[in-house]
């Protein structure tokens, strides 16, 4: 009798810490090795003119060691002083991709694999009043959160800004008189430079010879 009743526990107990075991399975709990998806988002800009053209490049890539399943969209978030014009995914039939006015957005349309790398090429407009520095955010989501973001910031010359001339002080520069006086005044060529101004005790030891000149 008290071997059986020994038996019957052994077995309960096995039972109980088979559950436990297998319940969490069951349950749909992931295990640790199946959460190796890794979706990040890089970008850099390009040259910008006010009142002209910028480009941006957005890079997004699955750096984990298994592909993401879940939803993902990349959208690129612009500052006052840029309009969206174009957006072109390296991979259409993977991407979705629309604008709108205040960037684009573009839809993944099936698992990423693992490793994987998008590139998304965004050109927009440059207002002629656009400020001499924007920032402006380029994001990757999934569902309603946001998975990993990036921020660029952009200095734009042109104008008050300097850099492209205007009013910016970078300009060709120039004779402030660019006026031809030969013939008007009397003009003394081969004038040496006395340099011994405000020297005590130096001596100017150069000749200086005079020709007179007329037209």
């Amino acid at each position: 009798m008290l071997t059986q009743g020994l038996k019957r526990r052994t077995s309960s107990l096995l039972t109980v810490m088979g559950l436990g075991i297998v319940l969490p399975l069951a349950t749909g709990i992931t295990p640790a090795h199946a959460q190796g998806a890794q979706l990040e988002v890089g970008k850099t800009g390009g040259s910008f003119v006010r009142g002209g053209a910028g480009q941006y490049t957005v890079t997004v890539s699955n750096t984990g060691t298994e592909q993401w399943t879940a939803p993902a969209s990349v959208s690129d978030i612009l500052p006052t002083g840029l309009t969206p014009v174009s957006v072109t995914a390296s991979d259409p039939a993977q991407w979705a991709c629309g604008l709108d006015a205040g960037g684009f957005t573009c839809d993944s349309q099936g698992p990423l694999p693992a490793p994987s790398n998008y590139t998304f090429t965004f050109n927009v407009s440059v207002a002629a009043d656009a400020p001499c520095t924007v920032t402006n955010e380029a994001l990757i989501r999934s569902g309603a959160s946001i998975v990993d973001s990036v921020q660029v910031t952009t200095t734009i010359p042109g104008g008050t800004c300097g850099g492209g001339g205007g009013n910016g002080g970078n300009g060709g520069g120039g004779s402030l008189l660019p006026i031809n006086l030969n013939g008007i005044f009397t003009m003394f060529n081969n004038i040496s430079t006395n340099n011994n101004i405000n020297s005590p005790g130096g001596g100017n030891a150069t000749t200086q010879h005079f020709t007179k000149t007329t037209n």
